[in-house]
């Protein structure tokens, strides 16, 4: 059998095969005009992330910036922690050891025995618990909060008095509530001595402006509260919070410290 007989015989068929490889190569060319030059872009990404991922990120020049950058931080922390963290007086802290119940107790009554003689002599009525508790203390970080917040209270009854102002009605001394927490106090650890105070507007502002001069370092105000009193429009009352601050440091600057 020749091809013209062939042909003649099998044209039908070989004309769909014909078309069919055509519609094949011009499949194959859209697919590698569009899948396969898409595939490339990507694999010339790859390639291009690979490098950049064995070359080093940062230089010696980024790293010693970083260092300096860390160390100023590190500066103005310590700046701002000892202008807000409470420094006691010394009467306020034992030696080594003695931060125990007997302390405080000592320390409470002779607060006590100071301040509300010389408040009755220049006729500054006073709340005579003085914010104590009833229940002394036992735990020596519960006994070292309270002796703090026992020198807040000495410093601003004792400005009160020497300001005359006419009345310290309450004092009352709040631990932060993360002390007893699982959690804990977190970063920053906050005593709250809050005072409600009565007099002349003029005598409570002056008793406010000393607490930023007391020694050895101004107390931390969290709010002072001024409003005329419901009984008598002459009398100025003032709810005066006083914050006493701790600075817990960092866990790393803890475990590298041990």
């Amino acid at each position: 059998m020749d091809l013209e007989e062939y042909w003649q015989e099998n044209k039908r068929f070989l004309a769909r095969v014909g078309i069919g490889l055509a519609v094949f190569l011009v499949g194959l060319g859209v697919v590698n005009a569009t899948v396969g030059g898409e595939r490339k872009r990507l694999e010339t990404a790859v390639a291009a992330t690979q490098r950049n991922l064995a070359a080093p990120f940062f230089t010696a020049a980024d790293r010693d910036l970083a260092e300096a950058d860390n160390t100023a931080l590190a500066a103005t922390v310590e700046a701002l922690r000892a202008q807000v963290e409470f420094q006691p007086r010394e009467q306020f802290r034992g030696a080594a050891g003695a931060l125990d119940t007997a302390r405080y107790i000592s320390t409470a009554s002779r607060v006590r025995s100071e301040l509300l003689p010389l408040a009755s002599r220049r006729n500054v009525s006073v709340d005579p618990t003085l914010g104590i508790p009833d229940t002394s203390p036992t735990r020596t970080d519960e006994i070292e909060r309270h002796l703090d917040a026992l020198d807040v209270v000495e410093r601003v009854v004792r400005g009160a008095i020497d300001e005359r102002v006419k009345r310290v009605t309450k004092v009352t001394v709040k631990l932060d509530p993360g002390l007893n927490s699982r959690k804990g106090v977190g970063r920053i650890e906050r005593t709250r001595v809050v005072f409600e105070l009565e007099g002349d507007d003029l005598a409570l502002q002056r008793l406010v402006a000393r607490t930023q001069l007391a020694e050895p370092a101004p107390l931390v105000i969290e709010s002072a509260n001024f409003n005329r009193s419901q009984r008598d429009p002459q009398v100025v009352v003032l709810e005066l919070t006083v914050l006493v601050v701790r600075v817990q440091a960092p866990a790393a600057e803890s475990e590298e410290s041990t």
